[in-house]
């Protein structure tokens, strides 16, 4: 991946140029030791020996002079990545995987050696190993390099082995064709000058192999081609390849260096290196990295890998049945030694047929896995017995999905998908909400949809170029706002620089253009937003990693490199930060303006400790299932406890109080309770969408009780919107949408009917909030209404009732003043890594100071300090008071304790904090909002800054999400989307506050609930694969969003008109 999206990887964001952070009072406490790791109840078996012995066997194959496919194929067909098989991984190193698959019980080590940007795909070196077995490859017994993939023929069939070694089987025709193959969705085409054509029709790309089966070259649908050429030797055999990305130029390069000694070199001059060992020389021993730290692997004498040691010495082992099925693995956590946390595996039948597979883990919890005799997973049972279950079409398409709330002879809920081929058409959920999509059709060898139909009946039309390229989006539903997103892309003769099919345009929904511009190589050099913000300019390494960008400010940020593409420094003109990682890849050490901040990771590579810039010390400690078993900070140790199908049952507070957790069969946590006897009860309805969540005191007394309604869709069906919520009181509040997703209204009626509230929201087609009513009803339209708000051509709000004053912004879009409804706000300045240094509110001005380069660790704002550890803001403390956070593993904020009394949080289906109770249970605190989050009653006995979607309310009216400030009166960020995600830089979750979140101000959610239904329906029915196979960069967000957003949007990230966007 690009090094530069890194820096949105938990604990590798780059540190601010900021004053650093003064002396905290909380780190008054002794240096935490770093917590040592169980090994838990489990044993690894004996190695059995292979039958027969010495699979997993691999040759050097011969390049065919004879100009046809080879007869003999080498492999079976249960090794490499099968997209219907189910599968357990551990990550060894930043660069090494390792799957088990839990039908075949193939041990699949996947690496990637060497990582190059090329114009429109990746050129990377991958190699994998297969335990059950490989097709034949140059770098020995087991192993399989991805541009190595080559063709074998019988009788009935051609196979073609793909990146990981995986077996696509083509059937062959009477007629000469050649079948689709069954669950890849990939045709085989024999081509009249002998070669091989083989077409990905979900995203258009071809691979060509020459007359004898070779891999010739990768060609995307836009014409981008990597090119492969094989090495041999004066016998025939191939001795490695060269594989070069046409458009840049840059390539890849495998070759044999002696008679144990491989070498891989790539067009910037890294290198990686390959030590053979064992009989003939055919096992991979070493393999030294960009960097020259060795990776070793250790074999028995059927040529299994039985352990892999990283460079930072973390040591993972496997053992096997005489099948070559992995039998256990562990994480070996003494150094030098043999044990550790080992995972079983067990088989019920022999190895291609149907039966089950129980996963042990390392606490001795059993999950059972029960599989057909093609792999597919039918059901899955985990450690307390509960059952969920699947079917399948005949071409591995997943048809069923029944969850764990079936009881006796009463199966659970389904949800059911449908094909038309391999295209997916529908899916439906328990309820009935569906999601449709139609209208397939081939554009540049892609099968592509036409229409997607959400559950609210909504539709959007999706158009192409003959490249598949997607050119347009629009809002087509009857009635609605036929807004839409238009794309302009490079001809055949290049009109922006670069090459064909490159995007050189981008127009949001209300008209306003980005264009773009490459240089000869196919790089972004240039991003062009609309007036008035300034152009964002890009360079590049040799490697096509962005070595500098400038901002629309002008203010140029640079970027330095390790050999494994990792950031190790990011330069401005008056900041400078470091980064240091230990050989594996974690991150050991960020220094910046506030100080050095250290971190320390367990022989598993998780976090187990670290050090703030302040010097106060965090540490994390793991149960032998990998739970987070206790976590210290200098406020104490909170204890975890876990049930058997590792779901959190309870957390233990410093001073022995506890909180307990309760789920129901789907993992629904239906019940918490909280030191003092206080409740959160939540029932689910089918889909799994809250239906009521009450909450109550120590003695049982009702403190809130809300109960949610959802949407109807065309022809009356379910939806997956909230349509009313419903307070204890009695008042009723019903929301409206729009077509596009956005919310329009909100009336709240008491029990008599009558209106006791009111919000109707309007907006522009670019999804900007141009007016609010708060005496709306429920016949309130937006039609004849008065624009509020108004905006310029890259969305930045100019005007309030008519008048510009107070409303300023800089050259990259980020807020400078503004005339709010929550507080005028003045005088905002921003680093130079675009993170708010200061702002004046009410007459007062506070400066903010940060770790890292993007706004998520806030260290100081004003007088108030924040402690920073790895489930969040852990500490505050302002003058002499200090707050403590007891948080979740997950981060999930429970409660806080202040003065040496303990409070705790309930909240609503949206994670905002509705009650705050005592140690005792009663309620001190009360709050409710409006629908986009502005306090409507606040009811203190003890102040605290949580509050709406669980986030932290400044003192300056802004609410504190991530990496951004957000302004409830406003219903937008102060600062554009850093990540270039959303189709409105600004715009809170996309328009729709009540089912949508946005916790980190990277990305609009979906709440838990409604991704589940949407994720479901959405990413089934081909959302994620449309948007993966037609990069897009949206309106002006990818313009505004510094590097970051430069770097992804460039990957493709996109947002259409989908509501789970």
């Amino acid at each position: 991946m690009l090094a530069v999206a890194g820096a949105l990887v938990p604990g590798v964001s780059w540190a601010a140029p900021a004053a650093p952070a003064a002396p905290s009072g909380w780190g008054s406490g002794a240096a935490l030791a770093v917590p040592a790791v169980p090994v838990g109840v489990t044993t690894a078996p004996a190695s059995q020996p292979s039958n027969p012995v010495g699979a997993p066997a691999s040759a050097q194959r011969s390049a065919s002079p004879q100009g046809a496919l080879s007869s003999q194929a080498v492999a079976g067909s249960g090794q490499g990545e099968i997209p219907w098989n189910t599968y357990t991984s551990v990550r060894l190193h930043d660069a090494l995987v390792a799957k088990v698959n839990l039908a075949t019980g193939n041990l699949l080590l996947a690496a990637t050696d060497l990582d190059l940007a090329a114009v429109g795909q990746r050129l990377q070196l991958t190699r994998s190993f297969n335990s059950t077995a490989s097709p034949s490859g140059p770098l020995g017994h087991g192993w399989f390099a991805g541009f190595d993939r080559y063709l074998v023929s019988s009788a009935t069939s051609v196979v073609a082995y793909g990146q990981s070694g995986e077996a696509v089987t083509f059937g062959a025709n009477a007629d000469g064709t050649y079948q689709v193959a069954t669950g890849y969705d990939v045709s085989l085409t024999h081509n009249a000058g002998g070669t091989w054509t083989l077409l990905h029709r979900k995203d258009g790309t071809k691979e060509t192999y020459n007359a004898s089966g070779s891999l010739a070259s990768i060609t995307d649908r836009n014409g981008d081609a990597v090119n492969v050429a094989q090495h041999t030797d004066t016998n025939g055999s191939i001795t490695g390849f060269r594989a070069t990305d046409a458009r840049s130029g840059r390539w890849i390069d495998l070759t044999a260096t002696g008679t144990n000694t491989w070498k891989a070199t790539d067009s910037t001059g890294r290198t990686v290196s390959y030590a053979f060992s064992g009989p003939d020389s055919a096992q991979v021993l070493t393999v030294t990295d960009t960097e020259n730290h060795p990776t070793v692997y250790a074999y028995d004498s059927s040529h299994r890998v039985v352990k892999a040691t990283t460079p930072e010495g973390r040591a993972t082992a496997f053992t096997y049945d005489s099948g070559n099925r992995v039998t256990s693995v562990t994480r070996i956590t003494t150094a030098g030694g043999s044990t550790g946390l080992t995972t079983l595996y067990a088989y019920s039948a022999s190895n291609g047929s149907a039966g089950t597979t129980t996963v042990t883990d390392p606490a001795g919890h059993n999950t059972i896995y029960t599989h057909d005799g093609s792999g597919q997973s039918t059901s899955v049972e985990d450690a307390l017995h509960h059952s969920r279950s699947t079917t399948w079409d005949a071409s591995h398409n997943q048809a069923t999905a029944t969850d764990a709330l079936g009881v006796g002879t009463t199966p659970g809920n389904t949800t059911t998908f449908g094909w038309s081929g391999n295209n997916p058409t529908s899916a439906k959920l328990p309820l009935g909400a569906t999601a449709l999509l139609g209208g397939y059709a081939a554009r540049g060898g892609a099968q592509l949809p036409a229409t997607l139909t959400d559950p609210q009946g909504n539709q959007t039309t999706y158009s192409y170029d003959d490249s598949g390229n997607l050119t347009q989006a629009k809002d087509t539903t009857t009635g609605g706002s036929a807004a839409h997103l238009d794309y302009t892309y490079n001809p055949a003769t290049p009109t922006c620089g670069g090459f064909q099919g490159q995007r050189c345009s981008a127009t949001d929904q209300g008209g306003n253009t980005t264009t773009f511009a490459y240089d000869t190589q196919g790089n972004l050099t240039t991003v062009t937003p609309p007036a008035p913000l300034g152009k964002t300019t890009i360079t590049y390494d040799s490697a096509g990693r962005p070595a500098s960008v400038t901002d629309g400010r002008g203010l140029k940020t640079t970027y330095e490199y390790d050999k494994h593409d990792r950031p190790t420094v990011v330069d401005t003109p008056n900041s400078r930060v470091e980064l240091d990682y230990d050989t594996d890849g974690n991150l050991t050490q960020r220094h910046d303006a506030a100080g050095i901040s250290n971190f320390k990771y367990d022989p598993l590579g998780r976090e187990t400790w670290r050090k703030l810039t302040t010097g106060d010390e965090s540490a994390l400690c793991y149960d032998a299932a990998g739970n987070v078993d206790e976590y210290s900070d200098p406020s104490g140790t909170i204890t975890y406890g876990y049930d058997d199908a590792n779901r959190l049952t309870s957390l233990t507070e410093p001073g022995g109080a506890k909180t307990t957790y309760d789920y129901d069969s789907n993992n629904h946590r239906k019940n918490t309770t909280f030191p003092g006897g206080a409740k959160q009860d939540t029932t689910f309805d089918n889909d799994g969408r809250p239906t009521s969540i009450t909450a109550t005191s120590g003695t049982g007394t009702v403190l809130s009780k809300l109960a949610y309604t959802y949407t109807t869709g065309a022809g009356g069906s379910d939806g997956t919107k909230t349509a009313t919520r419903t307070d204890n009181a009695g008042n009723k509040t019903t929301y409206a949408y729009t077509t596009l997703g956005r919310l329009t209204r909100a009336v709240e009626t008491n029990t008599s009917g009558t209106r006791t509230a009111g919000w109707l929201y309007c907006y522009d087609n670019a999804g900007n909030l141009t007016t609010t009513n708060t005496t709306a009803t429920s016949a309130s339209t937006c039609t004849g209404q008065t624009a509020t708000y108004g905006y310029n051509a890259a969305s930045e709000l100019t005007t309030a009732n008519g008048s510009t004053a107070g409303w300023s912004y800089d050259g990259a879009g980020n807020e400078t003043g503004a005339a709010s409804p929550a507080g005028a706000r003045s005088a905002e300045t921003w680093s130079e890594f675009t993170q708010l240094a200061g702002i004046t509110t009410g007459g007062t001005h506070l400066d903010a100071a940060y770790a890292g380069t993007d706004s998520g660790e806030r260290t100081r704002l004003g007088t108030t300090d924040f402690a920073n550890t790895a489930l969040g803001v852990a500490a505050i403390q302002s003058g002499t008071t200090l707050t403590g956070m007891i948080r979740e593993p997950s981060g999930t904020l429970t409660g806080m304790t202040r003065s040496g009394a303990t409070y705790h949080y309930l909240t609503d289906a949206q994670g905002s904090v509705t009650t705050v109770v005592n140690s005792a249970g009663q309620q001190v605190d009360a709050y409710t909002y409006t629908p986009y989050g502005t306090a409507r009653t606040t009811t203190e006995s003890v102040a605290q800054p949580w509050r709406y979607t669980g986030a932290y309310l400044d003192p300056t009216g802004l609410y504190k999400l991530g990496a951004r400030y957000y302004d409830p009166a406003l219903g937008r960020f102060t600062q554009p989307d850093p990540s270039g995600r959303e189709t409105n830089a600004y715009a809170y979750t996309a328009g729709d506050p009540v089912n949508h979140t946005d916790p980190n101000g990277l990305e609009n959610s979906p709440l838990e609930y409604v991704n589940f239904a949407l994720g479901t329906v959405g990413a089934v029915a081909g959302i994620v694969g449309l948007v993966a196979t037609s990069p897009v960069v949206i309106g002006v967000s990818a313009g505004i969003g510094g590097a970051i957003g430069i770097a992804l949007a460039v990957e493709g990230a996109a947002c259409l008109f989908s509501e789970n966007c």
